[in-house]
Parts: structure tokens; C-alpha cells; sequence
């Protein structure tokens, strides 16, 4: 069974994502932009480094894509999403940054050294993920700036399937190009045409397609 974030912890969870996007400009003094800076962030709000390192050879049998360093205070991402050698996987690894800022944000109550994060309680880890990735999703995409644009994009109207059919095989091919390779099935189909669909803000607010389709939806403004 597929666990799903109570509507009540995420709504509370954007809340706190708001609000933390919302303090690092003023503590910059700076109007609210998109993409968010997230190096910014990590260095100044947490105070922690960013550090890149092949993590299957840190950590054996460690399936993540990034953690929390508690310790020497670091947010530790596996080098195969460094932007700089990996421009294509420049989204990815904002969203991997956004979400061990959650488990700092939500979680960090719950850890202790290193070793505590490493011995996980597999049923509460779950909890733990999807949070951080709502997390992730609410701080690089908070709806007080992602409204406004889908509005000057798409107006006052959501986004359903019907709505894309005539554009469907143009907005699939182009998110094959894109990504080099084609799923399988219908409903990944469904998937990449809605990803296309929003291609546009996602550059805008530095996040993928997949993620920012994602958000839409848990703002009602895509239907499937």
C-alpha cells in the first residue's frame, strides 16, 4: 500500500516550506525570485556546506541521491547529479538540495549523530520521504509565486487530459527528445504529455517537468 501525505500535514508542510522561502530574502533583503538560490540557502540559512561525493562507495547499499551529514553539518549529494559537470541533471539536484533542507526543517528533532540517520525505522522513513519531498516540492515551488504564473501562462482555468489532446503527440515527442527515451504504457504517456504541458514554468522556477507537474497537481491546477 502506497502511503499519502494527510492533506492537514501537507498543507501544514507548504506552510512551513512558505515560510522559509519567504525569510531567506528577508533576511537578504531581497523581493521574493524564482529559482530559488539554493546554494544560498543551505550556506546561509542552515549553515551548512554543500559537498558532492560518489555515495555508494561512502555508503554501502545506500540507495539516496543525497543526506544530511549531521555532524560536520553538511548536505552531502551524490556527484553523478553535480550541475556543473551535469547540466541536464540540474533539477534533479535542486529538488534532492530542497528535500535534505526538509528533513532539516521537519526532522532534524528526530536525528542525532550520523549513526542515528543511518539505522532508519523503515515505516517511519517512509513518512519521513514523502514529507520532505512535499517539502522540497512547496519550497522551490510555493504557490504564492507558482499561482501567479500559471495564471499569466494558462489563466484562471485548470489543466485536464481532454484539454491537451490535440497537442498530445507534440508535447510527448518533444519530452522524449528531452529526456532520450520513451516509457512504456499509456499512463506514462499521460504523464509526459501533462510534463510537457508545464516544461515552461519549470525552467522558469529551475525545477523538471516531472517535479513541477507534480506540484500543479497538488494545487489542483492539473486534473488527471
Amino acid at each position: 500500500m502506497t502511503y499519502v501525505l494527510d492533506e492537514a500535514v501537507a498543507a501544514e508542510i507548504d506552510e512551513i516550506a512558505e515560510r522559509r522561502f519567504q525569510d531567506h530574502f528577508v533576511r537578504r533583503r531581497e523581493k521574493p525570485f524564482v529559482p530559488l538560490p539554493i546554494e544560498s540557502m543551505v550556506k546561509f540559512d542552515l549553515r551548512f556546506s554543500l559537498v558532492f561525493m560518489e555515495l555508494r562507495t561512502v555508503v554501502r547499499s545506500f540507495d539516496s541521491l543525497g543526506f544530511l551529514c549531521m555532524p560536520y553539518r553538511m548536505v552531502v549529494v551524490d556527484e553523478g547529479l553535480n550541475p556543473w559537470e551535469f547540466p541536464e541533471k540540474q533539477g534533479r539536484y535542486r529538488f534532492t538540495v530542497a528535500h535534505e533542507i526538509g528533513h532539516w526543517c521537519l526532522h532534524r528533532h528526530e536525528l542525532g549523530g550520523n549513526d542515528d540517520w543511518l539505522r532508519r525505522d523503515p515505516a517511519r522513513e517512509i513518512i519521513r520521504e514523502k514529507e520532505a519531498n512535499r517539502f522540497a516540492g512547496a519550497l522551490m515551488m510555493p504557490k504564492s509565486l507558482l499561482r501567479p504564473a500559471w495564471r499569466e501562462a494558462f489563466g484562471l482555468r485548470t489543466i485536464r487530459r481532454e484539454d491537451l489532446m490535440p497537442s498530445r503527440d507534440e508535447l510527448i515527442d518533444n519530452e522524449i527528445a528531452r529526456r532520450k527515451f520513451c516509457p512504456e504504457g499509456d499512463e506514462a504517456m499521460d504523464r509526459l504529455m501533462f510534463d510537457g504541458a508545464v516544461s515552461g514554468l519549470a525552467i522558469q522556477f529551475g525545477v523538471s517537468p516531472w517535479a513541477m507537474r507534480i506540484r500543479c497537481e497538488q494545487l489542483g491546477l492539473i486534473v488527471r
